[in-house]
């Protein structure tokens, strides 16, 4: 649920549609990077079947994540093994940095238009303090398995945007208040439910599982809290008229008859 949801509301996934000239556009984007996410997360269980069957010492040593790199050189240890193997650890390396600066950019962007409203020249240099931020809290976390992060910013991300995209696009009854407290409480149960879990320590079972893994429950709620607060509130007058902007074709066909 994390990583199916989760994708909507990752920061350098959301930035890509402020590049869009219109709707369109934007839905067009959103068709191909489903697209492409949808490939590309067919690869894990492919890899992980291939190295079962090819590498199945890796289970012992604990370097299954290794198995990546490891496989072209089982396959073919001669030059074209070790081809594929420089190939795959500099895409990797470029999709670390890609990753990065995406996400470097987003918080950059919304940091230099809400906190210090200015120019480009602003922004660069939000950029370099907020390079710095990050690397501060990321130290503190430089032993926990990069898998287990990388879930739970998945985790988040279902928790808080998806909740709001997907009943701002779709439900007229949203109101500001709904949608704040929603997020609110989103990110307050995968966030503080993930460090309780860290901080407790518990035994691996079912209570651990759900702290570890919250978005099976903490995505519900999200979407309970925004429903149920906005249902006490009204709408805004201009609901109506954004969701028409959305939802009607934009391609002048449509347009009004003389």
């Amino acid at each position: 649920m994390a990583t199916a949801l989760g994708t909507m509301g990752l920061p350098h996934i959301l930035v890509r549609f402020h590049t869009s000239p219109d709707g369109r556009s934007a839905r067009r984007t959103a068709a191909i990077t489903v697209g492409l996410l949808g490939t590309f997360y067919l690869f894990p269980a492919v890899y992980g079947l291939l190295g079962a069957v090819l590498l199945p010492e890796l289970y012992l040593s604990g370097a299954t994540d290794t198995v990546v790199v490891a496989l072209p050189a089982r396959v073919d240890p001669g030059w074209a093994g070790s081809l594929f193997t420089a190939l795959l650890t500099a895409g990797a390396f470029a999709a670390f940095l890609a990753t990065s600066l995406g996400l470097l950019l987003a918080v950059a962007g919304a940091g230099s238009h809400n906190l210090v409203p200015g120019t480009l020249r602003r922004l660069r240099l939000t950029a370099p303090v907020a390079a710095g931020v990050i690397v501060l809290l990321a130290l503190p976390a430089a032993r926990i398995d990069v898998g287990v992060l990388v879930t739970s910013a998945f985790a988040v991300a279902a928790s808080t945007f998806c909740p709001l995209l997907v009943l701002g696009i779709w439900w007229p009854r949203l109101t500001r208040r709904g949608a704040l407290i929603g997020m609110a409480v989103g990110l307050v149960s995968s966030a503080g439910g993930m460090g309780a879990g860290l901080i407790a320590g518990m035994e691996p079972g079912l209570p651990a599982l759900l702290l570890a893994q919250p978005a099976i429950w903490s995505v519900p709620l999200a979407f309970a809290t925004m429903m149920l607060v906005s249902l006490r509130g009204e709408p805004p007058p201009w609901a109506a008229s954004a969701m028409l902007r959305l939802h009607l074709d934009e391609t002048g066909a449509a347009g009004p008859r003389r």
